[in-house]
């Protein structure tokens, strides 16, 4: 949440407020029916909901919830007034975020830049990675591009992997999202709220879901 706050409330039993600046975190595995409803503050409301894959041999793992105040998130302060607040993984300075033991070792870091502001950081081989500019703009070098990307506020754009991320702030500034993950390579098929492998199983989801299949979680 960057602004406003979100009431949740889960089928394992969990409710909960989350403030600006805190973050929940699920893994649906087998399912969890939940209800999200935001609410603003001060007339602010804004935030980001990102879903990441599970691998296909993990999917039907038992589900778990956790959710994090803003104080919890550790704050990296990097050379030139650069902040980066690690949410999930290890950054290449050696801070971890509080989520961990995620399938697919993401990384989401939440970076504020100032004017001129320069981050370095690497992506390994295997990992799928973007950048989203929440305000600002940025501009991306490396060794793949001959002319240094352009980036501005509300923008998205996808990594190539095994690349040194070389990010400089443009004159207002920046703060973005840098998000990575392992890449699967796995058939993806959604319906919904579901995503699975095959088609098969999300018609085995949705007979799950029907049959009251989600309330019994152990």
């Amino acid at each position: 949440m960057f602004a406003g706050r979100l009431y949740h409330k889960d089928n394992t039993g969990h409710s909960s407020t989350l403030e600006a600046g805190g973050v929940q975190w699920m893994t649906a595995g087998r399912g969890i029916v939940h209800s999200e409803m935001p609410e603003q503050c001060e007339g602010k409301l804004s935030g980001i909901q990102l879903w990441v894959n599970l691998p296909r041999a993990v999917k039907m793992c038992k589900p778990k919830y956790s959710e994090f105040t803003s104080s919890k998130m550790p704050e990296e302060e990097r050379e030139g007034d650069v902040i980066a607040r690690v949410i999930a993984g290890r950054s290449s300075l050696g801070t971890c975020g509080p989520i961990q033991g995620i399938a697919t070792n993401p990384i989401f870091f939440d970076t504020k830049l100032p004017q001129g502001g320069r981050l370095l950081e690497p992506i390994e081989e295997n990992m799928g990675a973007f950048l989203f500019i929440i305000n600002g703009n940025i501009i991306v070098r490396d060794d793949t591009r001959e002319i240094p990307l352009r980036i501005k506020s509300n923008q998205l754009v996808t990594l190539d992997p095994g690349e040194m991320l070389d990010i400089t702030a443009g004159n207002d500034g920046a703060r973005m999202l840098l998000i990575a993950a392992k890449r699967l390579d796995e058939p993806i098929t959604r319906h919904g709220p579901f995503v699975m492998t095959t088609t098969e199983e999300i018609q085995q989801a949705i007979d799950d879901y029907n049959s009251g299949g989600f309330g019994h979680l152990d």
